[in-house]
């Protein structure tokens, strides 16, 4: 595709093709990436926008291989702003059973580790699919590993359909998955699991291995897919293993409507890390929860399930504003969904929201009242 380095624009380019006929293929033993930035300044300002990334076809299945559509690598410094992209149909018959930034398929894979200033806004990442029918692979939409200070954000990035033909018991899709650093996510609109009947692990959200603080505001995020045959993996419209560093989640809308036909794994709307009552450093509150479906479990906490909010308020001394209820999306299972709330029914969410300062837009761009509840 396109490489660049010491100080870069890329933008308004077509990497692969816009239709299948005429998709970039690729046999041999080798990983296919359709747009490399790495900065050798660590001050400079690059930008990675506008670009479409499309039809990127590896048939090789070799462990090591990987398709990635758009990846950052900043590990020398340098600001990096990933916005406005749009990342579809990638395939692979990869084998590969990585994780997080080393998954068969990634389509915005953004590591930058030492500069403030990340931003990863405005993608679109959708219909990522590997076709080998046994191993245990994964993939992700977005990933996101970046620095520890400054303002560093993950927003209005719309992620979904991504698919795996695998059955086994560690195969796993991460929408979004923060890896590491101190960073925003906010406002993103993530759709799993309807593209899939595999019984894998599924996480729309997943913060995991965090260095510095977080803070999960806005997000709407909804699981679904019914008659799933036996289930292995457990699905989750959101996941924190941090147990210790500074996060908060607030005003989010989980949903989990997945669906098991036989027997199984679980579909949680939210797990978080903690040990006890308010766990250190933690805040929790103001989110709209919803599961509905053959094992659907409101939420996991401290390696226990916990069967509705009023028994996750006891178990975790917080979410004390937070509500249970259908939001009432506009078409989430569509074949490009719409998470926005309904303008005209009453749904839970008009009298959940609070203002929060970091954030004062939405995902449509628009600023968002300051009123509380709103």
């Amino acid at each position: 595709g396109i490489t660049a380095s010491t100080q870069f624009t890329i933008s308004g380019n077509t990497i692969g093709s816009t239709t299948t006929a005429n998709s970039i293929q690729n046999s041999t033993n080798n990983s296919i990436i359709g747009i490399f930035g790495s900065a050798s300044q660590t001050t400079s300002s690059n930008t990675i926008s506008n670009n479409t990334i499309a039809n990127l076809t590896s048939s090789n299945n070799s462990t090591g291989n990987q398709v990635i559509g758009l990846q950052i690598q900043g590990s020398t410094g340098g600001i990096y702003a990933t916005t406005g992209n749009t990342v579809r149909d990638l395939t692979t018959a990869s084998t590969s059973t990585g994780t997080g930034g080393s998954a068969s398929i990634i389509g915005i894979n953004h590591v930058a580790a030492t500069t403030a200033g990340q931003t990863v806004s405005q993608n679109t990442v959708y219909s990522l699919l590997n076709t080998d029918a046994a191993a245990a692979t994964s993939l992700v939409g977005i990933n996101y590993s970046g620095p520890t200070t400054g303002t560093n954000i993950v927003a209005r990035n719309l992620v979904y359909s991504l698919t795996l033909s695998s059955n086994a018991a560690a195969a796993e899709i991460r929408g979004i998955n923060f890896a590491a650093g101190l960073a925003n996510i906010q406002n993103n609109m993530v759709r799993l699991g309807t593209t899939v009947s595999a019984g894998i692990t599924i996480y729309g959200i997943n913060e995991v291995g965090l260095t510095a603080n977080s803070g999960i505001y806005f997000n709407s995020v909804y699981i679904g897919g019914s008659g799933v045959g036996t289930q292995t993996g457990n699905t989750f419209a959101f996941r924190s293993t941090t147990t210790t560093n500074t996060r908060a989640f607030q005003n989010n809308i989980f949903v989990n409507a997945r669906s098991n036909s036989t027997t199984g794994g679980k579909h949680y709307a939210i797990s978080v890390g903690g040990t006890g009552v308010n766990p250190a450093n933690l805040t929790l509150n103001n989110n709209d929860y919803y599961v509905t479906g053959t094992g659907g479990v409101f939420g996991l906490f401290n390696s226990l399930d916990v069967a509705n909010i009023g028994a996750w308020q006891v178990a975790t001394g917080q979410d004390g504003n937070s509500v249970f209820g259908n939001p009432q999306f506009i078409n989430p299972t569509g074949s490009t969904p719409d998470l926005h709330i309904h303008a005209t029914n009453p749904t839970p969410i008009e009298g959940t929201g609070a203002a929060v300062a970091a954030v004062t837009d939405d995902y449509d761009g628009q600023t968002r009242s300051g009123l509380t509840p709103v």
